[in-house]
């Protein structure tokens, strides 16, 4: 089941226009959250967190709303009752020991070095293996972008998801290695690290690199104990990789420039970096000129319903033009969140995270400075803010399936605590 995210979109049948894709992830958690109903029947009821059952309400009832000026929204149902709501409940409901959430993180890694490989494959090169698993050719997700002249990894959807969830997975392999000690978990860092650079998202490096400074100074002489020969392998590796091809260095810093853009400098970058990447108008942040522009329109509450993007609803505000802009593109989490589902919306998806964070905060281990499931959370929790300003990376599988582990080991955290 924690595999399903390594399937692209593309692995899918199309029944109708107007009716959700049947991918194959879909029909996976279909029968799995079927499976799981049937042996609830045998058992004592499931507890659903209460976090999750008033995000599940509140976004059902933003989609019902919605429908009224949007049909298509029956989509969107869709995927908060099985893509969320029952994908979450049917994974906490497996786990039911300790162990089992670091099994589950286990085989997130693995499935993070299959992606990593094809990730890597695509901007080396150029080889993309999804292609075998592509049955629909409708609404292809994947966004192929060349960038210094080299392809951008895609994974199974497009360069700036598989960047984000490159990141993701960095922290959770980092958990796993402190908390196992085995070298191999070093090895799918390094992979996992090697793919996000191919995908060039800045964002999402950006973000990873805020989040590992954070763990630094939170937890200082803990934190370099373990991966300080690592960093000092990978300072040399780095040196001797640039004088064997030095060409390297300048995609390098190409890299960092437009990171540097991103915060808010404005150097010049390469003719073939992106056409976003100098002007800082041009920005991820003029994006966020659509939740005003939605405010303003009267949609305030609820936003403009599923796919507000693709159904022509949004409008970008660009000073040197002076005028509103419809929007052609949106990559930005938090911005697509907004105006699918408004204010209300935004506030249920960050509350949420707040949630889990606060929780987090208050009962993880205080007297150690190693890393646990709670503090992984808070974490996950700042690298999914950081991203989602500036990037998107908000209701993917891979988030909720953390979520899933997360109310799993928290739920057996309070057992544990109840039977002593």
């Amino acid at each position: 089941m924690v595999y399903i995210y390594i399937l692209p979109d593309t692995f899918a049948i199309e029944i109708s226009t107007s009716l959700p894709l049947l991918t194959g992830k879909r029909i996976l958690i279909i029968i799995v959250s079927v499976i799981w109903f049937y042996n609830m029947k045998f058992r004592k009821r499931s507890h659903i967190p209460k976090e999750l059952l008033i995000y599940t309400i509140v976004a059902l009832g933003i989609s019902l709303f919605n429908l009224r000026i949007n049909f298509g929204e029956f989509n969107n149902i869709f995927i908060i009752i099985f893509e969320q709501f029952l994908l979450v409940m049917t994974v906490k409901s497996i786990i039911s020991e300790e162990e089992e959430v670091y099994r589950c993180l286990e085989f997130l890694i693995y499935g993070s070095g299959v992606l990593a490989v094809i990730s890597i494959l695509q901007t080396v090169l150029k080889i993309d293996l999804t292609t075998v698993l592509a049955i629909s050719e409708d609404r292809v997700a994947e966004v192929i972008t060349d960038r210094m002249n080299a392809v951008r990894a895609f994974g199974v959807t497009n360069a700036i998801k598989n960047g984000c969830y490159c990141a993701f997975m960095c922290m959770i392999t980092m958990f796993m290695y402190e908390k196992k000690k085995q070298i191999r978990y070093i090895f799918f860092l390094v992979m996992n690290i090697i793919a996000l650079v191919c995908t060039m998202t800045r964002s999402a490096i950006l973000a990873l690199g805020i989040t590992v400074v954070i763990m630094i100074v939170i937890r200082n002489r803990a934190f370099l104990k373990i991966y300080f020969k690592y960093l000092i392998a990978a300072v040399v590796l780095v040196i001797g990789v640039l004088i064997v091809k030095p060409s390297i260095f300048e995609g390098i810093t190409e890299v960092i420039k437009s990171i540097l853009n991103v915060l808010g400098f404005d150097y010049e970058l390469s003719s073939d970096f992106g056409f976003n990447a100098d002007n800082a108008s041009y920005s991820r942040m003029v994006q966020w000129s659509a939740v005003y522009y939605m405010i303003k329109e009267g949609f305030a509450v609820c936003g403009y319903g599923y796919n507000a993007f693709i159904r022509g609803c949004l409008y970008y505000y660009f000073k040197q033009f002076g005028s509103w802009t419809r929007a052609g593109a949106l990559d930005t989490g938090f911005v697509g969140i907004a105006v699918e589902g408004g204010l209300l919306g935004l506030i249920n998806n960050i509350m949420l995270w707040v949630s889990i964070s606060f929780y987090s905060f208050r009962y993880r281990d205080k007297k150690s400075r190693e890393s646990d499931i709670y503090k992984l959370t808070i974490y996950m929790t700042i690298m999914y803010f950081i991203i989602n300003m500036a990037s998107a990376f908000s209701n993917t599988d891979l988030i909720w399936l953390y979520m899933a582990i997360f109310f799993a080991y928290r739920e057996i955290k309070v057992r544990e605590k109840t039977e002593i």
